[in-house]
């Protein structure tokens, strides 16, 4: 595919982001990573992350703070292809955190994409605790199952989740949601990795 769409990956120092990144970069994809600014350092392995592994991929990498609008300007400019992960992952965390991350930081990069990007396409890494503990006959479960979220950041996650789908929806942007449950592998920090 000549002239491939430029790709924002968001979170993009952590776990999932990095693999995302190499993903992309290995199909040729031109990419803009971002992560906070702590995160674009140096590899940190007890916090999961690892920016080593986002500039060996070769792509540009931009420090941004989704609770900071300005910061999101540059990072979105030209951006067709989104691929949301960054969030706030922490259980114990505060409502008012958790939501000023997840929620309202997915708001300002959505505000920052209509002002600068192009986007055609947005994916978004929610969390498949969503549903909460389901029911045996609530299984399998679908796109249709009701959502229940059991804690706050899950909370957080399904309002960020909806913050996507209602802004793709009204401007018919093709667009997922991703709810992987636990995610374990190569430079993962939970789970053997």
């Amino acid at each position: 595919m000549p002239n491939k769409p430029l790709c924002l990956v968001t979170g993009a120092c952590g776990f999932m982001g990095t693999h995302m990144v190499e993903l992309l970069a290995k199909s040729g994809y031109p990419v803009r990573a971002t992560d906070l600014e702590a995160s674009c350092r140096q590899d940190n392995r007890k916090r999961g992350c690892f920016p080593s592994v986002v500039r060996a991929a070769g792509v540009e990498l931009i420090p941004a703070d989704l609770t900071e609008p300005d910061t999101l300007e540059k990072v979105c400019e030209g951006v067709e292809i989104v691929f949301h992960i960054a969030g706030l992952f922490k259980y114990s965390a505060s409502w008012d955190a958790l939501r000023a991350v997840n929620e309202q930081g997915t708001r300002n990069l959505i505000s920052a994409l209509e002002r600068r990007g192009r986007v055609r396409c947005f994916i978004m890494w929610g969390a498949g605790g969503v549903y909460g503990l389901p029911n045996p006959e609530m299984l399998p479960l679908t796109e249709d199952t009701p959502i229940n979220p059991p804690n706050n950041y899950l909370r957080s996650k399904a309002l960020a989740e909806q913050v996507v789908m209602d802004w793709c929806e009204k401007r018919k942007i093709p667009h997922a949601v991703l709810r992987p449950t636990t995610v374990y592998g190569p430079r993962a920090v939970y789970g053997g990795g």
